[in-house]
């Protein structure tokens, strides 16, 4: 799908060249096995308590290189385990203004934040919309929130707790 993607915007705007970033995935809800490549975009993030694992993606822009070919990894989400999905705003978002090396070593601040949350875990009754809503108000709380420099949004993606009652195995999502 990226791949074809790619092929259709390298086609359609050759005087005027434009590119994006993406990611694309496919989840199966029953076994929770879930493939996703990405083209530019932040990686995916792995989420279990507060340990965040990249997935990696590493896919070029959509849109720039013609006949590139798009790859994808798969992986089982675990039952404990959040898969977030994120736009490149949140680089920025949580960096403070600084030049130089430390520039480098700030643009890793929103992954403190995002394994700061309170993601739902063994010792966390929360739910992932639980989590995304604290992350909103650390992002209300940023300098320059109500002008951010680059959109920010997220998709959190769970196993769905299960009661005693129910047998078959699910997903939930929840965005902000």
């Amino acid at each position: 799908a990226m791949t074809r993607l790619n092929e259709e915007l390298c086609r359609g705007h050759r005087e005027t060249p434009r590119f994006t970033t993406a990611v694309y995935g496919i989840i199966d809800t029953r076994t929770r096995q879930v493939t996703i490549a990405g083209a530019g975009h932040p990686p995916p993030l792995r989420i279990r308590g507060h340990l965040l694992a990249r997935v990696e993606t590493d896919g070029p822009l959509l849109g720039v290189f013609p006949e590139e070919k798009y790859t994808d990894t798969t992986f089982t989400l675990a039952e404990d385990e959040a898969l977030l999905l994120y736009s490149d705003g949140f680089e920025t978002a949580f960096s403070p203004l600084e030049t130089g090396d430390k520039k480098r070593k700030s643009m890793d601040a929103y992954l403190d934040e995002m394994s700061a949350l309170p993601w739902p875990s063994a010792t966390n009754d929360g739910t992932a919309a639980d989590a995304l809503l604290f992350l909103e108000r650390r992002l209300d709380e940023q300098s320059g929130s109500l002008h951010q420099l680059d959109d920010v949004t997220a998709l959190a993606i769970c196993p769905r707790r299960q009661t005693a009652s129910e047998s078959k195995p699910g997903l939930t999502l929840r965005a902000a």
